[in-house]
């Protein structure tokens, strides 16, 4: 019994390292022992236990299969890893009785479901979440943050500011080491996108650039979402300039999380991030037609027009080129329209 004992509280104190490591450990890696975890902790869960270790084993398995699934789908992608780890959250917080491990995996299986389309499915995954919630002080105002997402991607916007309402009154989550994303920078954002979807764009600008200034460095996923809601509400206010710069800054932070991992905000070995200086847009074929430059070409290497797409992008076609071409480019007057609108220098 005192060794079970033990083993219990081995694997609880792993999960509280597992969720501290979230915000800074590279996915991959951390997934790799959070994984063998819940493969221990159901193994265990198949030896003899008395009823309330039983129960702390369920909540532990629950709490790390949620992080898992988070891993899983909202770090690397993988939408199918990341439901399944959900559902074993969800139906090992059931059988512990843990209304909050319940409702927190639901909450994440809405997101999925809603990420994928699945619309239905997700308001569906939310209610069973707001049940279990009403037994969990901490998480109704984070359900409500979704809640009010879900309903303004589609187009209820009266449904969706009253679940903002219900998220902006209710008590603010303050548990250590949890699970749910959801604080006074994560509502700001969700105000912004709600703000968004019903075309309120001056307030969706003040509310995502609010949200984004007080988002921690490591809350990656969630600054790169407030920076694509940020260059949408510019773009739709007509101002170009900076729905760019905000588009680019969020490709850069996800790439930066790529290739850097999550680097802690006090790392002093790393050069600053350079500021942005100038955008290449790439034109051609989308906003203008090259179809004259083109035939120039094309009249010059003496091959029919309609093949010199297929060289252009690589591939030789099994007949029509002639044996050899001329060395020497058309005239570099005949550039297309676009780059003759750029400045010199």
């Amino acid at each position: 019994g005192h060794a079970r004992a033990a083993t219990i509280t081995d694997l609880e104190q792993l999960a509280q390292r597992y969720q501290a490591l979230h915000a800074t450990a590279d996915p991959a890696a951390l997934l790799t022992p959070v994984a063998a975890h819940i493969r221990m902790a159901m193994a265990t869960l198949g030896q003899e236990h008395t009823a309330p270790q039983r129960r702390r084993l369920l909540r532990n398995l629950a709490t790390v299969a949620t992080l898992a699934g988070r891993l899983a789908y909202e770090d690397l992608g993988d939408a199918a890893s990341g439901r399944s780890y959900y559902s074993l959250a969800a139906d090992s917080a059931r059988e512990a009785d843990d209304h909050q491990a319940a409702a927190t995996a639901l909450g994440y299986t809405a997101q999925l479901a809603h990420a994928q389309g699945m619309t239905a499915a997700a308001l569906n995954h939310l209610s069973t979440a707001l049940t279990h919630a009403e037994h969990a002080p901490t998480v109704p105002p984070w359900l409500a943050t979704i809640q009010a997402t879900i309903h303004a991607d589609s187009g209820d916007h009266t449904a969706a500011a009253h679940a903002l309402n219900r998220a902006k009154t209710s008590p603010p989550v303050t548990q250590s080491l949890s699970l749910i994303d959801h604080s006074p920078a994560h509502l700001l954002a969700a105000t912004g996108h709600v703000h968004l979807q019903a075309g309120d764009h001056r307030a969706a600008r003040a509310a995502l650039t609010a949200a984004f200034d007080q988002l921690p460095s490591t809350a990656c996923r969630a600054r790169i979402i407030t920076l694509t809601d940020l260059a949408m509400a510019e773009l739709r206010a007509g101002n170009l300039p900076d729905a760019c710069r905000h588009a680019i800054t969020a490709q850069l932070t996800s790439l930066s999380r790529l290739v850097l991992v999550r680097i802690e905000p006090n790392r002093k070995d790393l050069p600053p991030m350079l500021p942005i200086r100038a955008v290449w847009f790439d034109l051609g074929e989308v906003l203008i037609n090259e179809t004259h430059e083109y035939g120039t070409w094309a009249d010059w290497l003496g091959i029919p027009a309609h093949l010199f797409g297929d060289v252009r992008r690589g591939h030789r076609p099994r007949r029509g080129l002639p044996p050899c071409v001329p060395a020497l480019p058309p005239s570099l007057t005949e550039l297309p329209d676009a780059l003759k609108t750029l400045p010199a220098g």
